[in-house]
């Protein structure tokens, strides 16, 4: 299950506090649910449709509050302490 709105808060998140974010989430049961996860990068890839930008996400997509990029719960190979970003805007 996707969130609609795509923004969880005004200000850009690193990777923990984003992952901080969703624990909070799950205690506090967002939208009624309490098993939150960050999605990993191929989850996040197939949202994608190559032939839009800024927001790279087909006309009929159903969120609110798209925005430059998020993060992924796959783990950089060079960098343990981050993670792979999709960026959505051109």
């Amino acid at each position: 299950m996707w969130a609609r709105v795509a923004a969880r808060g005004e200000t850009l998140l690193t990777w923990r506090d984003a992952l901080e974010q969703i624990e909070k989430m799950n205690r506090e049961k967002a939208y009624g649910c309490n098993d939150w996860r960050m999605p990993h990068i191929k989850e996040l890839e197939s949202l994608v449709d190559l032939g839009e930008h800024s927001p790279a996400l087909p006309d009929a997509h159903p969120f609110f509050e798209v925005q430059n990029f998020y993060w992924s719960s796959t783990t950089s190979a060079y960098e343990t302490n981050y993670a792979w970003t999709l960026y959505l805007q051109v």
